[in-house]
């Protein structure tokens, strides 16, 4: 009983190595917000650090940030 636990074990470890050593080494995580408004509109609110609560996606996720 105890080798047939262990054979399933190793089976599992094998297959979690093929499965990881498959998968890409560098990967990209991309997040974007549109926003209505013209150019520059737009950029006087992101160039300004003291405008950053009312756009922050932070903010959103999480009031109590500010």
């Amino acid at each position: 009983m105890l080798i047939f636990i262990l054979a399933g074990l190793a089976v599992l470890i094998v297959a979690f190595a093929l499965l990881v050593s498959g998968r890409p080494a560098e990967f990209e995580i991309v997040r974007e917000r549109t926003m209505k408004g013209s150019k520059s509109s737009i950029y006087s609110q992101i160039s300004d650090f003291r405008n950053w609560e009312k756009w922050s996606p932070w903010v959103e996720q999480e009031p109590t940030v500010a």
